[in-house]
């Protein structure tokens, strides 16, 4: 029986067709086309649904569903979000905020660790690594939220 209309995950079609013998594969291959289940996937994201299913993850709602690889580095995170709001006390930083400075400590990598560069803000523009929740209102305290835990920015780094 064959049905119409039938909506399966890319992720799942390519495993179905990588791991199909001959025939079956250039029955998936047909149906999808060749091209959808070899090209690069910059070419073929359209969304963040794109990135979960093919990073294979879940889509989640709460914390206790993320997957165990990322606790460490969202554990390193909220650390990183709490000394900041030690320093900031209530002040909430925006980043659509253009009037509102926002430090950052920028850190040096070497093979031998990480110690700390400087500390800047940009009035205007954001990276899409800065958390308004770790970042300061003074180049002083990015500098000393460093100097007390270099662990928690390594962990953000490179967990």
């Amino acid at each position: 029986m064959k049905k119409d209309n039938v909506s399966l995950p890319i992720g799942l079609v390519k495993l179905l067709h990588k791991t199909a013998n001959p025939e079956a594969k250039k029955e998936v291959e047909s149906i999808v086309g060749k091209e959808a289940l070899s090209a690069p996937f910059i070419e073929r994201v359209a969304s963040v649904d794109d990135c979960y299913e093919e990073a294979e993850l879940p889509k989640v709602d709460k914390i206790e569903d993320i997957p165990a690889e990322f606790h460490a580095w969202l554990l390193k995170q909220y650390e990183g979000a709490v000394v900041a709001k030690a320093f900031n006390g209530e002040t909430r930083l925006s980043m659509r905020n253009p009037d509102q400075k926002r430090y950052q400590a920028w850190l040096r990598c070497s093979p031998s660790g990480f110690s700390y560069h400087d500390s800047n803000f940009n009035a205007s523009y954001a990276l899409a690594g800065d958390a308004s929740r770790t970042l300061f209102l003074s180049p002083e305290a990015a500098k000393r939220a460093f100097e007390i835990s270099p662990d928690t920015y390594e962990g953000i780094a490179n967990l």
